[in-house]
């Protein structure tokens, strides 16, 4: 009688740990089938982010081209202007000096439209610190071209036309005012100097910041690789 006890017993012990390596394997066969199944997903994330990054990398390789594209060409632009202008407006002392009237018409030739294509048909394409340099430039260009307009339309024309007679009170006005455009063309031309030189060096902090954004991108994307 005590044999069969011993027997039920032992027969009640290997059930309960069968029970158990059971639950225990499952749990294991559970935790396997999750790793199984988060493995294709994790790889589709990386796949995802990966080509996301590769697209924003392209764009900025894009904007990068473009920006020292239009960088080198503004440069190339109006290195000419600006030679023409430190020439007629300072004496070879480098001090300030008046302009005549035909002075003033050379200037405003070599000035007018040369950035136009930058200034104005591509504004509103680029950074903020960018389009602020710019419009600094074009409202000093509009200031500098007016002045030495004023000093070429006195030299050019007299108190009485065809269509046209100014007072004597009138025309000294105006001669006075040519004269004090005169003195300002070369603080005029000053401005568009440094408003020009300010454009460059947002110009080349854009470019730095793009150069900066690509290499982070390419050392992330070597990483996930």
């Amino acid at each position: 009688m005590n044999e069969w006890v011993l027997i039920g017993d032992a027969i009640g012990w290997v059930a309960n740990a069968v029970e158990r390596y059971q639950t225990i394997f499952a749990a294991l066969l559970a935790i396997w089938a999750a790793k199984i199944a988060v493995k294709p997903v994790w790889k589709q994330v990386v796949a995802t982010n990966t080509q996301t990054q590769i697209a924003h990398l392209e764009t900025l390789r894009k904007l990068l081209s473009e920006a020292i594209q239009r960088s080198e060409k503004v440069e190339q632009d109006f290195s000419e202007p600006l030679r023409q202008m430190g020439w007629a407006l300072y004496d070879p002392a480098g001090e300030p000096q008046e302009v005549d009237g035909a002075t003033a018409y050379n200037l405003s030739m070599a000035t007018r439209g040369a950035l136009t294509w930058y200034l104005e048909t591509l504004a509103g394409t680029e950074s903020g610190k960018v389009e602020q340099a710019k419009s600094a430039l074009k409202d000093a260009l509009a200031e500098f071209e007016q002045t030495l307009g004023t000093v070429e339309w006195m030299e050019h024309n007299d108190q009485t036309g065809e269509d046209y007679a100014y007072t004597d009170e009138e025309w000294k006005q105006m001669q006075a005012d040519a004269e004090a455009a005169s003195m300002e063309s070369s603080t005029k031309g000053s401005a568009v100097s440094s408003t020009f030189y300010a454009l460059r060096a947002a110009q080349s902090e854009t470019i730095t910041h793009l150069r900066t954004q690509i290499r982070n991108i390419e050392h992330a994307l070597a990483q996930l690789g």
